[in-house]
């Protein structure tokens, strides 16, 4: 889904969230994601919400929480790091299918014209 809205730019840019400084890109952009979230009712938002929203989803859509965490970058759990040092399988067919299937999600949900009407506003006791 990324590669697809990144091919479909119709000019070459060098960076996909124009407005960016080379200097500050990573606040500028993040900085108008968190505006337009904190607009649509979002109290507090950062960039874990989207990676717990994420590992959430790809767990919820079948993916183990070996991948979930391999996607996350997360350490191994305690006592399997002996046996990293002997398996050197990197998991990425398992997590591409993972976030494949998390892309295919978001695309459906986004796709539809009312997409966001039947989300509830849940808050904290």
């Amino acid at each position: 889904m990324a590669l697809q809205l990144i091919g479909n730019l119709s000019t070459k840019v060098d960076r996909v969230f124009e407005g960016g400084s080379a200097v500050n890109a990573d606040r500028d952009w993040w900085g108008r994601v968190r505006q337009k979230a904190m607009s649509l009712g979002a109290q507090h938002f950062t960039k874990h919400n989207l990676r717990r929203t994420c590992a959430t989803g790809c767990a919820r859509l079948g993916a183990s929480d070996f991948i979930v965490s391999k996607i996350l970058g997360h350490a191994t759990q305690p006592g399997v790091q002996v046996t990293q040092v002997y398996n050197r399988y990197s998991h990425l067919s398992e997590m591409a299918s993972a976030l494949n299937a998390w892309a295919a999600h978001v695309e459906k949900i986004t796709a539809c014209e009312n997409w966001g009407a039947d989300i509830l506003t849940l808050r904290r006791a």
